[in-house]
């Protein structure tokens, strides 16, 4: 991929090992689906005459997670609020994750809305590190509540990796 991206700006072929090095290790911890996701997320957003760096795959990987992690809290907020004491099956299932380490759905639906909206951001920032990890998270925070979970539906906007 990195030889591809040097051949569309120009680079010449002799240059070649120093910038596959260097790519290689900034990118070595992720997996072949995160690099396939972050270049071609960088092919459709970068318009530039020069050579993309690896700081700009990541930026390009993780594009719009921030707007994410604030709906997933507007999500999460009128879901509890419309439906408290019930449990929750969210489609974003970073948003279960998230509410989980926060204490859970029977602990924040108890909360009164003042205190939860101390929730706010410890929400937004673990999102953001659970989102950028892509891990596969259990979609359902049950409750005490015996009923069927109430599905939440997405409005995440990022590509899913």
């Amino acid at each position: 991929m990195v030889q591809t991206l040097a051949e569309v700006y120009g680079r010449r072929s002799e240059d070649l090992s120093l910038l596959i090095s260097i790519w290689e290790k900034a990118t070595e911890r992720l997996s072949d689906e995160q690099l396939r996701l972050g270049f071609q997320n960088l092919m459709e957003t970068e318009q530039r005459s020069k050579m993309p760096v690896p700081a700009d795959l990541f930026g390009a990987m993780y594009a719009g997670i921030e707007e994410d992690a604030m709906l997933a809290w507007n999500r999460l907020f009128q879901a509890l609020r419309a439906n408290a004491g019930r449990s929750l099956e969210f489609e974003d299932n970073v948003i279960a994750e998230v509410a989980r380490q926060l204490g859970g759905i029977d602990f924040l639906s108890r909360l009164p809305e003042r205190d939860l909206q101390w929730q706010r951001k410890p929400f937004i920032e673990t999102y953001l590190i659970l989102a950028k990890r892509a891990d596969n998270y259990d979609p359902l925070c049950e409750t005490e509540h015996m009923g069927r979970p109430i599905v939440i539906k997405s409005v995440s906007a990022r590509k899913k990796i």
